[in-house]
């Protein structure tokens, strides 16, 4: 697809704007895509001024990662990737669970130096994470042990980095920390307050055990109605990624085939908006199979290919440094199946090749 212009220069600032991206050049992160020595290097800066807001000049295109919660998992997705190595593994767990170091240790062997952990509060509003009640207590005892269990992995590989995600799409209502409405009213008795407060908590306390932790923060992409991310930005201090996750699906809120910039670029112009100096992660992506009586003749082959685009054009622009692509067929939770070609459809073959093809450009 033809890539979009970000924005024009009237010819007699076209000085002033080229002094100005290579200013901000500093800001832009790096990362090596190439399979065989994947590795991203992003780098943080404090916020810039608001013109940073603006795209910096070109980087490299954000790393290919896999969302998996088990070694099993994890190396099935790297074989429809038909990729050897990936630098980023996003894994999912509750506080209950204990830390999957077999998970840890296979995902390094293949390439793997940055491994976010999803940390699901099922069971808890966030009310809970701050009270000082036996609930909070006990949260506060899992906290400890999982961020004491993630210093003692790290210590013996000291050139990875944990990246802790938590309280992820909470501009929703669909999970208990979440502080969409409702029925009209705030779910669980949630706030953008009580987010913030609860995010400042558990990075203060897990931060306490293991000093490395990195936190990323992951809103929902934006739906229409949503609060302005500023209002519950945790703080530059507090926060060492940004990013957020979006998918082409079926929903009340999407209810025809969105190609990637069409889905992406409101919640990146957003996001950049709230937080210009942190390195990027579309931290959950995928597509549906397209429905032809709604969606005509799309398919999963197309949006692979207009990725490639977005990844090597528009994403190099705004700092994105991973793209994690969600290989899970949710068919039975909702009617998206996001596996990279859904084994024994007609059009399975040509949607993988669409997907190794465009994880490979640029």
């Amino acid at each position: 697809m033809p890539h979009r212009t970000l924005f024009n220069a009237k010819p007699g600032i076209v000085a002033f704007v080229g002094a100005l991206l290579l200013a901000l050049s500093a800001c832009s992160p790096t990362a090596n895509n190439d399979e065989s020595s994947e590795k991203a290097t992003p780098t943080s800066t404090s916020s810039p001024s608001a013109a940073a807001i603006l795209p910096p000049v070109s980087g490299p295109p954000p790393a290919i990662g896999i969302a998996s919660s088990s070694v099993k998992g994890f190396t099935a997705t790297l074989g429809d990737m038909e990729r050897k190595r990936v630098a980023w593994n996003t894994s999912y767990m509750s506080l209950k669970q204990q830390v999957d170091t077999d998970l840890l240790d296979a995902a390094a062997k293949r390439g793997v130096k940055y491994h976010i952990i999803t940390l699901e509060l099922i069971g808890f509003n966030l009310h809970d994470v701050t009270d000082n009640d036996g609930v909070g207590q006990k949260i506060d005892q899992h906290l400890d042990r999982i961020a004491f269990d993630l210093g003692a992995w790290h210590s013996q590989h000291p050139d990875n980095e944990i990246i802790i995600r938590p309280l992820h799409e909470a501009n929703g209502n669909w999970y208990p920390w979440g502080f969409g409405t409702k029925g009209g009213k705030p779910n669980n008795g949630n706030s953008i307050d009580k987010f913030k407060m609860a995010w400042w908590h558990i990075r203060g306390r897990m931060v306490s055990s293991f000093e490395g932790l990195k936190f990323f923060w992951c809103p929902n992409g934006l739906l229409g109605d949503d609060v302005p991310f500023s209002s519950w930005y945790p703080g530059d201090k507090n926060v060492d990624y940004v990013g957020f996750d979006k998918y082409n699906h079926l929903s009340e809120a999407q209810t025809s085939w969105q190609d990637p910039t069409t889905s992406f670029q409101p919640t990146l112009n957003a996001l950049r908006a709230a937080a210009p100096g942190k390195p990027v992660i579309i931290g959950e992506t995928g597509t549906r199979n397209a429905d032809i009586s709604r969606d005509g003749s799309h398919t999963k082959a197309e949006w692979f290919t207009q990725l490639d685009a977005w990844r090597c054009d528009i994403a190099t622009r705004y700092g994105v440094v991973a793209l994690i692509y969600f290989n899970f067929d949710k068919t039975a939770d909702h009617g998206n199946d996001w596996r990279i070609f859904p084994k024994g459809q007609p059009d399975a073959k040509a949607s993988q090749q669409a997907f190794v093809t465009a994880m490979k450009a640029c």
